[in-house]
């Protein structure tokens, strides 16, 4: 199954879960900038998410099956909040004007392109 269609065939519920988790970790990636652990935006946005799913959805159960259902859905999320250039107003929803301001100056608009990057199931 291409990735695409794997990061679509969430349940709802999943679908949900994904969005919410996606837009916690832009917050985290906006207020840790500087002092990321990955050299560029989607990377880094990538580690959070993935923290986060499996904190909050595997119940912090980290094995390999875990991992990959955080990938799927973090591509989902990825699509439909930070592709195409939807990260912007991703970002302005959850960061404060100012810290929007300074993301968009120092690495969201440098690094707007990274977001339609699909993460692979390893």
């Amino acid at each position: 199954m291409n990735l695409i269609k794997q990061a679509y065939s969430l349940g709802d519920e999943q679908k949900r879960r994904a969005k919410q988790i996606y837009k916690k970790a832009l917050y985290r990636t906006a207020q840790s900038f500087g002092n990321w652990s990955a050299n560029n935006a989607h990377t880094q946005l990538s580690v959070e998410f993935g923290e986060l799913w499996v904190l909050y959805v595997e119940g912090g159960k980290f094995d390999s099956e875990a991992v990959r259902r955080a990938n799927n859905a973090f591509n989902y999320a990825n699509l439909e909040l930070g592709s195409d250039g939807k990260i912007f107003n991703t970002a302005k929803e959850v960061v404060s004007e100012a810290d929007f301001a300074a993301a968009q100056f120092f690495w969201l608009k440098r690094s707007a392109r990274e977001f339609d990057a699909i993460l692979t199931n390893a």
